[in-house]
């Protein structure tokens, strides 16, 4: 039986009115023998129609798709039709004349069930935040410190609008050292956090990043759905898996600078996602609706981050493939034979006009359908140059909108984009596209910074030009199976995984500008989807393939294991700067940003000899490193090698003239070095290339100050708090100048000022309060001390200044409880004074303090702990576990020890000695609790040492465990090797058998015999084991001159120093004399 021509026709309505009608999941039997055309296929005459359904794989439709063949009979055919309305009367005679029945899905081929969508989401959520919550509880690391703890932007104070008009990192766009990176919708988002946990308290802003994962990675469901070009909750499942556990996303999600990724995905997809309804919604308005909601979201995911723009490729890909099924070897061809011959030959007429082998082929070979007229096409057009004018007018702003002006990049920051070679600079780009690949199928090579010497310039000879070499024989074969597969899901998603892949990853290539980064890990987060989309299309090839389907469940659930721990590990270092920067020395160790961060952490943590070798080392690979110049000259300053900081500035300056914080440094050298005039020049010289720039006006006020320019000073502080009116020491300098020099009405004014912008600063009370004080107004006085002493109730100088005021000594003398108050802190005193003091020594005591210190720390908890609570605590560990807040853990107010106080209490109502002992209470608490906080006990080689106490060293119950803890923590530390610990525990207990030992161990007095003398006569007399003495000396060079050590190495270093100038150096160099003189540390005699 045949179809009537008329009837054909009725089954071959326009593309976009037919496509929809059917899923590819569908399959069609006809109810009789006839012909049929394809549908979208142009109309013609009934010779045309085709072959018979007997012969259907001439037309071109395969009955095999990638590698399984299909369920359909002979009698069959596989219709495929794009998502799109619905022709209402097709549908009905199709109906009338043919039966539906469904074929296997093309993802079924995938080694799991079909997953209910609920499900899908819970696992592809709990995934993406169990691999990154442990990130929740991290600080603020690398470039969070000038995104988001200095960026100005944040504060609630600052106009909502400089976020239009200022960088990502708080910069004016028009500035010249601007990096014109504009993300006014991100920082946004950390302004909100800032605004919702009332700072900077990172917590909040890390939960925001996890949470934002999860939600990108939910929504990566949808997405890969619609690349896997619909019906595909299998593959859109283990695709949304991997990319939520892929570790590559570590920087993005665990780095808070990473929202901007972040955000920027979410916009990203939420626009691909509105662009795909609008090509299955009916109707001209509604379909222009959603097409204009998709390019506001891109623009919108642009303003998140710059690459959101990319977007608009994506929808272009997915337009013309997916939507349109337009093969890309077909696209080529038609654009070829449309566009390149016609215009080639335009010139070339024959004598009635027309073109000569030039005419334009109205028709294009779509991947499914056959051919289809051009008219048909119009839509897609129209869509495609709405997507183009979008692109454009959207960068066109972003252009006007950073000054018209290309960021400005050092070669530190990207080496190869700086290369004058063109071959060096192609090669080294490829080489980096590797190492980005790489990163995608092996994340193990991770690294906050993969600036200056991390990847060094390629050149031909190379042997990393292999990589390069392999990167491209990869994207050739992909390239080809693309070209060449025939039209089918599989090729379809193929394409569409590639297109992910590359499109997001564009701006980051240095094709179109150059860029500020060499590798940075937050840019793949948008491309390792794509990545993920073509994991998921090889294992259903392999599953097509093959039938070990349970070693491919295996292989992929190790895999998405294997990524999830590298993934929880990673995030675990972006904690904090010292993890973080300490990891970056394994996958880089030549780069010199590296080591630079790692010794600005430490100087930063107070260990300014480490922080120097670091340094110098970062010096070592790159001598042209300006900023580490500046920060080594300025521990040097503080150290005062005077002269080798300014020869650092001076190098500094002359690598980078505009460098103001070098400037202003040089200033603050050369102004110690008492060089007043070069000094002034250096600092006007930083303000010249630093307008706004207030620490240069406050270093330039205290110059003007040493030199007794007293209102120049004060010029210059006035600038430096009008440029940052929360700059406190300049206030601060401000009032005590003025009030040093009489001017104590204008001191005042200018503290009333001050308080007036930071009136939970406690130095402005207290230094208001002075003048108030020294004006005669001691009730206003006395309330300023008391503001300042509640706000810093731990500053010892705020108390003696309010006890030399006169109307507070007074209110002292009339207290009924001063001589309770003075008779407890007095006893309390005593007690801590003496073991302070006994500690306080340069002899080596640290086997003692394990027992000491228990001792007095129970001492203290007996005056408020109940006796049932101190009793259950009979050992070191809970003690420290004694829970102070825990109101039934305390002792009744009327029964809180406080000494024989209590006995000159007589005569004074009951309420007020309750509420005087709840005052005793209170402090012993907040005393214990900071001493169960700092305790050594909780240190295990504290408990160790004790080992070589007499005390111990006596009593075999307790010597094998200490002996033991002391020298599991040195092999740990590497201090010793196993070899050596079990020695030394052998030569330890035998030592402690022999009764020679015992006798003199029980004549030791602590108080008489120096410890480390008492040793080396007992191993003289017993003739005691090398590795013994080795380890003694270990255990004892760790309290060796602590005292020295302390004053030496104080807080409060600087003021010591300038105090006890002589006497400290004369100690240190004592100290390092000896030590130089015995060939080490290790080497002295104890």
């Amino acid at each position: 039986m045949k179809f009537p021509e008329s009837h054909t026709r009725a089954l071959c309505p326009p593309m976009s009115c037919v496509s929809g009608a059917l899923t590819e999941t569908e399959t069609v039997e006809m109810a009789g023998e006839g012909r049929l055309r394809i549908p979208g296929q142009p109309s013609a005459s009934h010779d045309q129609l085709g072959p018979s359904l007997s012969g259907i794989e001439d037309l071109g439709i395969p009955s095999i798709c990638d590698g399984e063949r299909s369920m359909a009979t002979k009698s069959s055919v596989n219709f495929f039709v794009t998502n799109g309305a619905t022709n209402d009367g097709f549908t009905q005679l199709w109906d009338s004349k043919f039966k539906r029945r469904h074929t296997t899905p093309w993802d079924a081929a995938l080694p799991m069930s079909r997953p209910p969508s609920l499900l899908s989401v819970l696992v592809v959520a709990v995934a993406a935040v169990v691999c990154y919550a442990n990130s929740v509880d991290g600080h603020f690391v690398f470039d969070d410190s000038e995104a988001v703890v200095n960026n100005e932007d944040l504060r609630p104070n600052r106009p909502l609008w400089n976020l239009l008009h200022n960088d990502f990192w708080g910069t004016r766009l028009t500035h010249n050292h601007s990096h014109k990176s504009y993300r006014p919708l991100t920082v946004l988002s950390f302004r909100w956090n800032y605004w919702m946990s009332e700072g900077l308290k990172p917590w909040g802003f890390h939960v925001t990043n996890v949470l934002l994962h999860c939600l990108v990675s939910v929504l990566s469901l949808l997405v890969y759905d619609r690349l896997f070009g619909g019906h595909s909750p299998r593959a859109a499942l283990l695709s949304a898996l991997l990319f939520s556990v892929h570790p590559v996303h570590s920087e993005a999600v665990a780095g808070v600078v990473g929202r901007a990724d972040l955000l920027c995905a979410l916009l990203y997809f939420l626009s691909f996602l509105v662009y795909c309804s609008a090509l299955s919604i009916k109707g001209s308005f509604h379909h222009s609706s959603l097409v204009i909601l998709s390019m506001v979201l891109a623009a919108l995911a642009m303003l998140a981050k710059e690459q959101g723009i990319t977007v608009i490729g994506l929808c272009s890909a997915y337009d013309i493939i997916i939507a349109s099924r337009i093969h890309p070897s077909s696209m080529s061809s038609f654009l070829y034979k449309n566009i390149c011959i016609p215009f080639s030959k335009k010139r070339r007429k024959s004598v009635n006009g027309s073109w000569e082998n030039g005419s334009v082929n109205n028709r294009v070979s779509c991947s499914d359908e056959g051919e289809v007229e051009l008219a048909t096409l119009r839509p897609l057009v129209l869509r495609h140059f709405a997507m183009l004018m979008t692109g454009i007018v959207v960068l066109l702003l972003r252009w006007r909108v950073m000054g018209s002006i290309p960021p400005t990049f050092q070669t530190v920051d990207n080496p190869a984009s700086f290369s004058d070679n063109f071959l060096i600079r192609i090669l080294t780009y490829n080489y980096i596209y590797a190492l980005n690949v790489w990163l995608l199928v092996c994340p193990e090579w991770l690294c906050f910074d993969w600036s200056m010497g991390c990847v060094p310039l390629l050149n031909w000879q190379d042997p990393r030009v292999a990589a390069v070499v392999t990167l491209w024989l990869g994207i050739a074969v992909i390239l080809w199976r693309v070209a060449t597969l025939p039209s089918s899901p599989t090729h379809r998603s193929l394409s569409m995984s590639l297109a992910l892949t590359v499109i997001p990853f564009l701006p980051a290539t240095n094709l179109f500008f150059r860029v500020g980064f060499v590798i940075a890990e937050r840019v793949l987060y948008l491309p390792s989807a794509g990545f993920c989309m073509l994991v998921v299309l090889g294992v259903r090839q392999l599953a097509v393939l093959s039938n070990a389907k349970r070693l491919l469940q295996l292989g992929y659930l190790y895999l998405v294991v294997i990524l999830g721990i590298r993934a929880c590990w990673r995030s675990s270092e972006w904690r904090s700067e010292k993890l973080l920067f300490t990891s970056g020395l394994a996958v880089c160790p030549l780069n010199a940003k590296v080591h630079y961060n790692i010794a600005k952490n430490a100087a930063d943590s107070g260990n300014k000899t480490y922080a120097v070798l670091e340094y110098t080392e970062a010096l070592r690979l790159n001598p042209e490193y300006d900023q580490a110049m500046n920060n080594l000259a300025n521990i040097l300053k503080d150290e005062r090698k005077l002269t080798e900081a300014e020869l650092l500035l001076r190098r500094a300056v002359r690598l980078r003239e505009d460098f103001a914080a070098a400037w202003m440094n040089l200033g603050i050298v050369l102004s110690s070095m008492r060089r007043h005039k070069e000094a002034e020049e250096s600092y006007f010289t930083a303000l010249k290339h630093r307008k706004k720039y207030p620490d240069c006006y406050y270093n330039l006020g205290n110059l003007y100050l040493d030199q007794q320019k007293y209102e120049d000073a004060y010029t210059a502080w006035r600038n430096a708090t009008s440029l940052k009116p929360t700059h406190t020491v300049a206030w601060s300098n401000m009032i005590i100048m003025l009030d040093n020099i009489g001017e104590m009405y204008r001191a005042e004014l200018v503290a009333q000022e001050a308080l007036s912008v930071l009136p939970l600063e406690p130095s402005l009370h207290f230094n208001l309060a002075n003048t108030l004080g020294k004006a005669g107004r001691f009730a206003e006085a006395e309330k300023h001390f008391s503001e300042a002493l509640a706000l810093d109730p731990n500053n010892s100088v705020y108390y003696t200044n309010l006890g030399t005021n006169p109307l507070c000594v007074k209110n002292i003398t009339l207290d009924e409880f001063l001589t309770s108050k003075l008779g407890f802190m007095l006893s309390f005193s005593l007690e801590l004074e003496q073991f302070l003091t006994e500690y306080q020594s340069n002899q080596p005591l640290l086997p003692f303090i394990f027992a000491d210190l228990n001792k007095l720390l129970e001492h203290l908890l007996n005056k408020i702990v109940k006796c049932d609570v101190m009793n259950s605590a009979n050992t070191s560990k809970k003690l420290l576990a004694v829970d102070l807040k825990k109101q039934s853990n305390m002792k009744s107010l009327s029964t809180v020890d406080i000494g024989f106080a209590a006995s000159a209490l007589k005569g004074i109502k009951d309420i007020k000695i309750l509420e005087f002992r709840g005052d005793c209470q209170k402090f012993l608490i907040e005393l214990c609790n900071k001493r169960l906080h700092k305790c050594p006990l909780s240190y295990k080689i504290v408990k160790g040492a004790s080992c070589l106490s007499p005390a111990v060293m006596l009593n075999p119950s307790v010597r094998t465990y200490r002996i033991t803890s002391a020298l599991e923590i040195l092999l740990e530390k590497k201090q010793l090797s196993s070899v050596q610990a079990d020695v030394v525990k052998r030569d330890y207990l035998d030592f402690e058998s022999k009764q020679e030992v015992i006798d003199y161990l029980k004549q030791f007095t602590s108080c008489v015999d120096q410890f480390d003398k008492f040793f080396m006569n007992i191993f003289s007399r017993v003739n005691a084991s090398q590795e013994l003495q080795y380890f003694t000396k270990k255990i004892l060079v760790f309290f060796h001159r602590n005292a020295a050590a302390e004053r030496n190495f104080s807080i409060n270093k600087e003021y010591l120093v300038e105090n006890l100038h002589e006497d400290s150096l004369i100690d240190q160099r004592v100290n390092y004399d000896a030590v130089t003189a015995a060939g080490g540390l290790l080497n002295m005699t104890i």
